[in-house]
């Protein structure tokens, strides 16, 4: 992967591949979170942006810009990501926990939790299920919290 040309849409060997119906297609996915891995964030913003001026709807993507910038410490953009997330896709438990996390960031636990318990109310009986109620539990309505920390 190369960042200085990171921005692969008018690549001719894979621009056919970008847009899976209406979606990027998964290797743009797996290139992003690559970048987060990376701890490229700004670069992953800038992709992210990019891909969304081309598949507006894609709440995959709105959800993984809302994660970008948890990352970035940028959480009223972070939460109006994955509400615009959850316009295209209500049911998407990611949106919601990134949103939760971004909310508690800011000292706003009654919403931090109405987004957890929304999270949790899409996914029963999974890891995600653990960890939202281990955010409920460690986070608490007072404790601040590593979120950098939280989401290695």
């Amino acid at each position: 992967m190369q960042h200085s040309s990171f921005y692969r849409f008018d690549d001719s060997s894979r621009g056919s591949k970008q847009l899976v119906s209406g979606n990027l297609h998964s290797s743009v996915y797996e290139d992003v979170a690559a970048l987060i891995e990376s701890a490229d964030y700004i670069t992953a913003l800038r992709f992210l942006n990019d891909a969304l001026a081309l598949t507006p709807m894609d709440y995959h993507a709105w959800t993984l810009r809302g994660v970008v910038l948890v990352y970035l410490g940028r959480y009223e953009e972070a939460i109006a990501s994955c509400e615009r997330a959850t316009v295209y896709q209500p049911n998407h438990s990611e949106a919601w926990k990134f949103r939760g996390l971004a909310l508690h960031a800011l000292n706003r636990y009654r919403e931090a939790h109405e987004c957890y318990d929304r999270a949790l109310g899409i996914v029963r009986s999974s890891p995600l299920q653990h960890l939202c109620r281990w955010l409920r539990n460690k986070l608490g309505t007072s404790e601040r919290y590593d979120y950098q920390a939280l989401m290695l």
